[in-house]
């Protein structure tokens, strides 16, 4: 989060795979991948055997396999992989599962991890890197993309995902973005 991006495509097609740092997978990435020395821009080659299914799922314009793929590396044990408390991983399941977001989800993640809305978001602050607002709002914005790419307009897109306006989920979208949600509907 708060980290610039930019990629260009001379031609062909261009996947660009965002990780939520509060993933295992962002852990193992870090780790074993990312393990770069202060002052230096953190990159690194991906393993072949990831690259590879990863062109294959582009060339088939699958992009579900590919977050299906990413979801079964979260298992691999990595020597000092942190262990993320349950009530945290209860809450980002929650988050996952939930076809739309309503103004109640707050109340709902405190229920669902049996802590108070300010122990919750201080515990997954701590566990993940990344504030419970900003995640909920990083969820919502994935949403609507889903509901978007299925056929609802902006107002029913942003509805679903729990936002109060298209404005506000346009906002939210250049904020985390740097441009609008129609923009990106636009270059995609």
């Amino acid at each position: 989060s708060n980290a610039y991006h930019t990629a260009s495509v001379q031609k062909g097609k261009m996947l660009m795979v965002l990780v939520e740092t509060s993933s295992d997978l962002a852990e193992q990435m870090r780790r074993c991948y990312l393990n770069a020395q202060s002052g230096r821009i953190p990159f690194a080659v991906l393993p072949e055997e990831f690259a590879s299914h990863i062109r294959q799922a582009v060339k088939e314009e699958d992009v579900s396999s590919v977050k299906e793929y990413i979801r079964t590396l979260d298992g691999n044990d990595v020597p000092g992989l942190r262990h993320m408390d349950e009530r945290v991983r209860s809450v980002l399941k929650w988050m996952e599962d939930q076809e739309e977001v309503d103004e109640n989800a707050y109340r709902e993640l405190a229920e669902v991890s049996c802590l108070s809305l300010s122990r919750l978001s201080h515990l997954f602050k701590e566990q993940t890197g990344s504030s419970l607002a900003g995640y909920l709002a990083w969820v919502k914005l994935e949403k609507a993309y889903a509901a978007v790419l299925a056929g609802n307009n902006l107002t029913q897109a942003a509805a679903h995902a729990g936002f109060s306006s298209p404005s506000h989920m346009s906002a939210t979208f250049r904020r985390m973005f740097g441009i609008t949600f129609s923009d990106f509907l636009a270059s995609v």
